[in-house]
């Protein structure tokens, strides 16, 4: 073997192991860079105490506005079915009194 064919298997030779160390070293930053990523996932998902109390407030008010609504509804159909049957009453006492 010649010297210039042994230098350029030598600068084969490093160029492998360079570009394994640059490999390595890309492959080591993009472990990081995932282990950042979901760690600021886990992080973006957490709430504070506060937070927590407020949704919690919120979630109880819409609960009981629903529940209120839901009692006016059942008041008024109350309220509807009560006049109908007082209206029915006297026409059938209207009626009983035009037929004696």
């Amino acid at each position: 073997m010649s010297k210039t064919e042994h230098r350029s298997q030598t600068q084969i030779e490093e160029a492998k192991r360079a570009g394994a160390e640059r490999k390595q070293e890309a492959m080591k930053r993009r472990e990081e860079f995932v282990i950042k990523q979901s760690e600021a996932k886990l992080l973006s998902n957490v709430k504070t105490t506060q937070e927590l109390h407020k949704e919690r407030e919120e979630m109880i008010k819409r609960e009981v506005e629903k529940i209120q609504e839901e009692s006016k509804k059942m008041m008024n159909r109350y309220m509807d079915e009560s006049k109908k049957r007082a209206e029915m009453l006297e026409k059938e006492q209207v009626r009983k009194l035009f037929k004696e």
